[in-house]
């Protein structure tokens, strides 16, 4: 049986594409065109370390490192102690002195950082 040269061609486009992980239906075969899905693997608190006075307050945000490299402001949970924090971040001191921690976890995971805040 003879197929004509254009049934060939379409095949093998298809083929190569589809193998390349470009294909013509990028949203069937994963994120980016065929790539692995893309998860969080780092989280960075920001600032690191902090100084406030009983009743002060302070920013902390977070910066989120993606496993194709690129960055983001992820979703996260503040845990703090030694005063309170809001869930955008906002830390207020109490007041007992002392050293204390700032902590942004993942919701649905394992990744967390950690900040030092001393209250004076």
């Amino acid at each position: 049986m003879h197929r004509p040269r254009w049934l060939l061609f379409l095949v093998t486009l298809l083929a190569g594409s589809w193998s390349c992980g470009s294909g013509l239906f990028p949203e069937q075969i994963g994120v980016g065109g065929g790539g692995a899905a893309v998860t969080l693997v780092r989280l960075a608190i920001s600032p690191k370390v902090d100084s406030l006075a009983a009743g002060q307050t302070a920013q902390f945000t977070v910066l989120g490192t993606y496993s194709d490299s690129t960055t983001g402001v992820p979703s996260v949970t503040y845990v703090a102690t030694g005063g309170a924090i809001t869930t955008g971040g906002l830390y207020t001191a109490g007041s007992t002195r002392g050293r204390f921690s700032v902590i942004a976890k993942q919701p649905a995971g394992t990744l967390a950082d950690t900040a030092v805040v001393t209250v004076k």
